[in-house]
């Protein structure tokens, strides 16, 4: 269990499902910042993205969000089974809240995971290196594919009014995956860093390091502008 926004949630983990089976430490650092900053959770639309064991999405319903947890299809079985836990879902419903689990592969071709603008983007540790497990069956070994997706989903899912946190450990030699994220991240949204971060586009990322950004959708006149540029 865990205690994120003063509420406990309760959860299982499974090491078999590969990246998305457990819970990674961004989703604390997350829940941490947003309660700092005192936002506001309660009647929002919040879709968070690769849920794994859907942790957050649940907690950000015990505020009393109307949430979607999303992952790929052999994960989201396990956020049905967390989500139904009896504590969990007691509070759940005690706040107002609520949660919805959808089977969402990023990619330009997926359906988004709700018609409804969301209020927040969610996206803990979703920007690594692939060499096995799950997601590397789906995506291949280079990680290039599975950003590629993520950035296209975002640019789907994320409207004029929809904040975006990101958070993420660098974990590639040098930061170079993370830092080439970020900056292709930046061409489509005005992004900020949250947080400890200082700077995400830094050749002197340290493997390890927390990332954590706020980010905006550019405007489509903003955006061409950019690339002129």
């Amino acid at each position: 269990e865990l205690s994120l926004f003063g509420s406990t949630v309760r959860f299982l983990i499974d090491d078999g499902l590969g990246e998305g089976g457990n819970v990674w430490s961004a989703v604390e650092e997350l829940a941490r910042f947003i309660a700092a900053e005192n936002i506001d959770l309660k009647t929002k639309h919040v879709l968070e993205l690769g849920s794994g064991p859907g942790v957050l999405a649940m907690a950000c319903a015990m505020q009393g969000a109307h949430a979607v947890a999303t992952d790929v299809p052999w994960v989201t079985d396990l956020i049905r089974k967390n989500a139904c836990i009896e504590d969990n879902a007691k509070q759940i419903a005690a706040s107002g809240g609520s949660i919805e689990v959808v089977d969402y592969v990023w990619g330009s071709t997926s359906e988004p995971p709700s018609s409804h603008p969301f209020d927040f983007v969610l996206v803990c540790e979703c920007v690594y290196q692939l060499t096995s497990g799950g997601l590397h069956e789906v995506f291949g070994m280079d990680s290039a594919p599975t950003t590629d997706r993520l950035l296209e989903s975002l640019e789907r899912v994320c409207g004029p009014e929809t904040t975006l946190f990101l958070v993420n450990r660098v974990r590639s030699e040098g930061g170079m995956i993370e830092t080439a994220f970020f900056q292709r991240l930046r061409s489509s949204f005005h992004i900020s860093c949250c947080g400890d971060t200082k700077n995400c586009e830094s050749e002197e990322l340290i493997r390890g390091q927390l990332l954590m950004v706020r980010g905006k959708r550019r405007s489509t006149a903003d955006a061409e502008g950019l690339a002129r540029h």
